[in-house]
């Protein structure tokens, strides 16, 4: 905000440079004040992330504190190859703005510290074991109550192995099964969860099971779901 009210009462840039050279096929911005000025801010912005990536070492233990390694030895990387392609002329031997390829480093960073400590498969991982373990019946639902996933525990509910595929409704007293479609459709439209709503279901050898489902709406692979959650009572 401090260099644009001096931008405007000066009527000068002074944080981009507007004077180049050209050198063979490149075209270099001249090292002058508002250049220096560019680099100096941000170097101390980056200055401030690395000792944010500092504090939250500190505080993270494991595989966390491991992934905030990586991307602090990055970041002192990144700042030293700003200084050293920032402050330096390398004209005709470097690309105009060499420092900017320092963000190069990052995204090498972010794969390396992702396939290193498996970050993005450590939730899934943690996920597939909750839905398994889960004591109560989990059914992942489309929007015309078609299960699509069903967790063990509705397979033994249920009593049935292949329930993927299969209308959800088909496993309700047939004079239940209208009216928990609409409840289901309607809250599907809304994105409303609903909890507590009793009913009956079916087993594979027909017998009759009081349960209480809980159902919420969740976004799988860019696709509406419901999950649905069947307590027997």
């Amino acid at each position: 905000m401090v260099i644009v009210l001096i931008t405007y009462a000066f009527q000068t840039n002074v944080i981009n440079s507007q004077q180049f050279e050209r050198i063979g096929a490149f075209i270099y911005p001249e090292f002058n004040a508002s250049y220096l000025i560019t680099m100096t801010v941000g170097n101390v912005f980056h200055l401030l992330v690395i000792g944010l990536l500092f504090y939250a070492r500190t505080q993270l233990r494991d595989a966390p504190r491991g992934i905030i390694n990586v991307l602090l030895s990055v970041a002192l990387l990144v700042l030293v190859w700003d200084i050293v392609f920032g402050y330096n002329s390398f004209y005709g031997v470097m690309p105009p703005y060499a420092y900017m390829y320092g963000g190069l480093f990052w995204a090498g960073a972010l794969t390396i510290a992702m396939r290193r400590f498996d970050y993005l498969a450590s939730y899934q991982k943690r996920f597939a074991t909750l839905y398994n373990l889960n004591p109560s019946a989990i059914l992942l639902l489309d929007r015309h109550g078609r299960i699509e996933s069903a967790n063990p525990a509705a397979h033994t509910l249920l009593k049935e192995h292949k329930l993927s595929g299969q209308p959800f409704a088909d496993y309700l007293p047939e004079k239940k099964q209208q009216g928990w479609l609409q409840h289901y459709e309607v809250h599907f439209a809304s994105q409303r969860k609903f909890n507590e709503y009793e009913t009956k279901v079916l087993t594979l050898e027909q017998q009759e099971r009081y349960v209480v489902m809980d159902a919420d709406f969740v976004f799988i692979e860019q696709e509406l779901h419901g999950m649905l959650l069947i307590r027997d009572i």
